[in-house]
């Protein structure tokens, strides 16, 4: 649970949004407003993409990692994370199934290092 505190306080409390992201939800803006739920993360409420600089909050985000913290992995890949993200996926033509998520097994794997 102490290693999700740190994640869940910038969510919850917003980092300065990075150039790289915001120059992506610039190019991708136009398509961002057709989805709400994106739109309110990764806009304004004009609908302009959020500037480099500027705070990005993402309070569902930190709830999400407060409740994988509370609640651990099984709530993420068996619980009801993992269904309503399945059906949303599913109801948007998508392919992630709940069984995708059940069946995931996580690998430990080697740091890469740049």
């Amino acid at each position: 649970q102490d290693l999700f505190e740190p994640a869940i306080r910038a969510a919850l409390h917003g980092i300065d949004m990075p150039l790289s992201v915001s120059a992506s939800i610039k190019r991708e803006a136009e398509v961002l407003r057709t989805f709400p739920s994106s739109a309110k993360v990764l806009l304004n409420a004009d609908g302009s993409a959020i500037e480099a600089g500027q705070s990005w909050v993402q309070k569902d985000l930190a709830n999400t990692l407060e409740l994988i913290a509370k609640q651990g992995a099984e709530w993420f890949y068996q619980g009801e994370f993992a269904e309503k993200c399945s059906n949303y996926i599913r109801e948007q033509g998508g392919l992630l199934e709940l069984s995708d998520f059940r069946d995931y097994k996580a690998k430990d794997r080697a740091v890469l290092r740049t």
